[in-house]
């Protein structure tokens, strides 16, 4: 969650689209299978969607949905007189 809006790149969609069974995928190429054609509710935390559109040999739309949630913190401590103390 950044409080924009969340995108999916080309490696995000990379070997996760498929066509066929599980045991034997043909994994769709984004930019040469498919397009992105849009994002819905991609800005606050929760579920967004994402539509996809087959290009070449293939056809029709996906959409899909995707997690947005809030980034936990890594870090331990606390400022104590303008400095980090843990």
């Amino acid at each position: 969650y950044t409080g924009r809006e969340i995108t999916m790149s080309d490696a995000d969609l990379t070997d996760i689209i498929y066509v066929g069974d599980k045991k034997n995928p043909t994994y769709l190429v984004p930019g040469k299978d498919f397009v992105v054609q849009g994002y819905t509710k991609n800005i606050n935390k929760g579920t967004a969607k994402i539509t996809i559109e087959g290009i070449g040999d293939y056809g029709g739309t996906k959409t899909l949905s995707f997690k947005i949630v809030q980034k936990t913190a890594d870090f331990a401590g606390a400022i104590v007189d303008d400095e980090w103390a843990e």
